[in-house]
């Protein structure tokens, strides 16, 4: 997912006082939907499948007609253009952290059978205006999506967006491992194992090694 500190300084405060101080400075849609996503990331306390069902309350917060404008937003009305467009990038972070740990926490057991069932029917419609803002144009999408796909048991479907997520970014080795966990579940175990190799060989070129996949990697070789 993206950094939920892609704005201006003052959204980045550590400070959970400033934020009501900041949303009486500037109460846009765009504005509350940043101030929500650093308020969940500040929640210490709370699970991750608590964090999904903040996300996707956070979600129901914005209006609907919103969300279909800015799908066909090269066609959006000169008064409404500005405050619309605000809304897209944080929107975008919000649905796509809400689908993307939503379908790993189905996937990895964290969430109980009742749990997993309320999830798979809220990100149901989140993955698809996802889809529809990003136009399956943006790699990182693309792989939350093919998780959602793996999660609900579309296969074919996770296996293409998740090519289509290596193909804008060959390179990425989490996209190779998720690609990877898409084969090993859809019975092919072969090609599995090759995009697990291929997936620890890109990591172990990273300038920067990362801990946390490098762990992921090497829990997926050991199935």
């Amino acid at each position: 997912t993206r950094s939920l500190c892609d704005w201006s300084s003052d959204v980045c405060s550590s400070d959970l006082e400033q934020l009501n101080l900041l949303r009486s400075n500037d109460a846009s849609a765009a504005r509350l939907l940043q101030l929500g996503l650093l308020e969940i990331s500040l929640g210490q306390e709370i699970s991750r499948v608590e964090t999904v069902f903040a996300f996707l309350d956070l979600l129901d917060t914005v209006p609907p007609m919103a969300i279909e404008a800015l799908k066909d937003r090269e066609n959006l009305p000169e008064a409404s253009r500005p405050q619309l467009l605000a809304m897209f990038n944080p929107l975008v972070i919000v649905l796509n952290n809400s689908v993307a740990m939503g379908a790993d926490v189905v996937l990895s057991g964290e969430a109980s059978v009742e749990e997993s069932n309320r999830i798979l029917a809220r990100i149901g419609k989140a993955s698809a205006d996802l889809e529809a803002l990003t136009r399956l144009e943006v790699a990182e999408v693309n792989d939350t999506l093919a998780m959602v796909a793996l999660a609900e048991g579309r296969y074919e479907r996770a296996i293409e967006l998740s090519r289509l997520a290596i193909e804008a970014a060959p390179f990425r080795p989490g996209f190779r491992l998720s690609l990877a966990r898409v084969l090993l579940r859809s019975g092919d175990n072969l090609e599995a194992r090759s995009q697990g190799l291929q997936a620890r060989r890109l990591h172990e070129r990273l300038p920067v090694p990362d801990p946390a996949l490098e762990a992921k990697i090497d829990e997926f070789m050991q199935k």
